[in-house]
């Protein structure tokens, strides 16, 4: 595995252990333990899939043009949704 995916994977795991530690308080380093565990998933899953995309050798305006498509297509989906839910409801 290559580096970036341990780093990743400590992520995950540093994640776990501080959300089990907090047991079942409210709030773990002043956030609710749903929401920590959610940024720690979507880090450790953006250090992945970054350091990945930077290792490809691609140029950095390629990367930035394929983003901006990303984007664009899921503010479309969402556009849609929410045109689909206000017609439906």
């Amino acid at each position: 595995m290559p580096v970036y995916g341990w780093v990743a994977f400590a992520i995950l795991g540093t994640g776990l252990i501080i959300l089990l530690v907090g047991g079942d308080s409210d709030t773990i380093l002043g956030i609710a333990p749903e929401q920590l565990a959610f940024v720690t998933a979507m880090l450790a899953l953006l250090v992945y899939l970054g350091s990945g995309l930077a290792g490809m050798g691609a140029r950095p305006s390629g990367l930035i043009g394929a983003a901006l498509v990303w984007v664009f297509l899921l503010a479309a989906v969402a556009g849609g949704y929410m045109a689909y839910q206000s017609w439906v409801g």
